[in-house]
């Protein structure tokens, strides 16, 4: 679905509204560059959470997967498109605080999955 410009929430608000539902400033984009320059990155870091997931090392798996998701940033959003994504951290940053690890990291992965996919990268 797309929206006119006119009323596309500002990178500000979404900022303001993820904020202030406890999301870590660390894991929010820094403002766009290039998909390109953090394939490698963003590919190692999906592949360390992987095999951290199968091992059941959650913590490590989140700490993997965190840094994808700094690496990537806004890189793979498209202006056009709604990404709901960054409600899937809220959720996910919640789940982690709970202290449940296992169901924040897959969370937390399918949600780099989703944006990397959304960048082009595989």
């Amino acid at each position: 679905m797309r929206l006119p410009a006119s009323t596309r929430p500002s990178r500000l608000a979404w900022l303001a509204v993820l904020v202030g539902a406890g999301v870590s400033a660390s894991i929010l984009p820094p403002p766009g560059r290039s998909c390109r320059l953090v394939v490698p990155a963003v590919t190692a870091a999906r592949t360390a959470a992987a095999n951290a997931l199968k091992r059941g090392d959650y913590p490590a798996a989140i700490r993997q997967l965190d840094h994808g998701l700094r690496t990537i940033g806004d890189r793979y959003i498209d202006q056009d498109a709604m990404d709901d994504s960054a409600m899937k951290l809220v959720f996910a940053q919640d789940e982690q605080r709970k202290g449940r690890l296992q169901r924040a990291a897959v969370i937390k992965q399918r949600v780099l999955a989703a944006r990397a996919a959304m960048c082009g990268i595989g």
